[in-house]
């Protein structure tokens, strides 16, 4: 289903262009079951459903986008794809991808997705006036729209690419802090979720720190060990994220000597109630943190004196990260040494991209395809490098 959405209070007239998408629709009989309202009419059981799904799936897009209103006017959105899955999404709750076309075509269309978490509580609340809502799954929709405007994140984060070595590795990790932590305000804001206390989060942050960063090139096999450790902690960007982010951006604030933004992060750092304009202000300033900013923050004192992380225990292991070998297993090591270079690639395409053969046309896609990833993980590399120059 096509839609668009008029935003109450962005600039007059805009409207987002928006679709939703039933995937693997065709087998959601059972499904449907398992959520609450009355599908009684065998013919159209399906049908009633999606036009109820259409409904909240409207009504709480909608709620999300006006909440966020003068963020969408700085950092917009041109386009929404929600997808609906029922049936494989049961360990996700939503996710945000980027289309990628933002540096080429300038328009910020994004994709979302919802599972059955979503799903159920939305229905409730439509069917049940009195159900009780879980706030994350209500202000979950925001949770996405901050991942989708976060513009600033995506080159450190790119598509179909995962950390290789050490050096990309803990860039990966301290973002996923950033990211996260930033797409969580609008809960954390509201004094929901996560973890409230700053000593509290300081110290869990610093413990798994202590974890990423016993890597030793003398022992690359214990890498093993510290993925294993930090399984359990994986939740831990979403707990500690709200406090880090908020942190780094009260070093800024007192670096610029910014007193009515310290006064306003101090509020919102002691959950004090914040008006839905105030949540929104310091939205926009983490959508403006950039990633060495957020990393300088941990460390660096506020204008109280305190910091996240000691500068000893942060900076000595970026200092040495450079001289660790690659942690990948031997078959990772096999495979990556086997990596056909993208010269290579594009002379394979070349030489073929003339010929008018149908049984070549999925070469040819597999090969821009291999060419397209390769040039993005270059691109990966720099910005790592970039990244520990500017911190160091």
């Amino acid at each position: 289903m096509k839609t668009e959405l008029q935003l109450n209070k962005i600039e007059k007239n805009h409207t987002i262009p928006t679709s939703w998408y039933f995937i693997d629709e065709e087998d959601w009989a059972d499904e449907i079951d398992y959520f609450p309202g009355e599908y009684d009419d065998e013919d159209s059981k399906e049908s009633d459903f999606c036009d109820n799904l259409d409904e909240v799936i409207h009504s709480n897009l909608e709620n999300a986008i006006n909440r966020l209103d003068s963020v969408l006017n700085k950092f917009p959105i041109h386009g929404i794809s929600v997808n609906v899955d029922l049936m494989s999404m049961n360990d996700t709750d939503a996710f945000c991808l980027n289309s990628g076309s933002y540096q080429q075509s300038g328009k910020n269309n994004i994709g979302i997705g919802i599972g059955p978490g979503m799903v159920k509580s939305f229905l409730e609340k439509h069917f049940y006036a009195n159900a009780y809502t879980n706030p994350y799954y209500e202000l979950n929709f925001d949770h996405e729209l901050i991942h989708g405007m976060d513009q600033n994140l995506w080159a450190y984060n790119p598509k179909g690419i995962s950390p290789e070595t050490p050096k990309e590795f803990i860039v990966n990790y301290l973002l996923k802090y950033q990211s996260e932590g930033l797409a969580c305000f609008s809960t954390f804001l509201r004094g929901m979720l996560a973890e409230k206390s700053f000593n509290k989060a300081a110290n869990k942050f610093q413990k798994n720190w202590e974890i990423v960063t016993s890597f030793s090139e003398q022992n690359p096999e214990n890498w093993q060990t510290i993925s294993s450790k930090l399984k359990s902690h994986s939740y831990d960007p979403y707990n500690l994220g709200p406090m880090m982010v908020l942190q780094a951006l009260n070093v800024k604030a007192s670096q610029g000597n910014d007193l009515e933004q310290i006064k306003l992060l101090t509020k919102a750092m002691n959950i004090e109630v914040l008006t839905n304009d105030k949540i929104n202000q310091l939205i926009i300033a983490g959508l403006e943190l950039s990633f060495p900013e957020f990393v300088n923050g941990l460390y660096k004192p506020d204008a109280s004196g305190r910091s996240f992380i000691p500068k000893e225990m942060l900076l000595p292991a970026l200092e040495q990260i450079n001289s660790w070998f690659n942690f990948l297993t031997d078959d990772q090591q096999k495979k990556s040494e086997e990596r056909t270079s993208i010269s290579t690639l594009e002379e394979e395409l070349e030489s073929i991209k003339h010929l008018d053969d149908e049984m070549l046309e999925l070469k040819k896609l597999e090969l821009d395809y291999a060419i397209t990833i390769g040039k993005e993980y270059q691109q990966y590399q720099i910005r790592c490098d970039e990244f520990y120059q500017q911190i160091l």
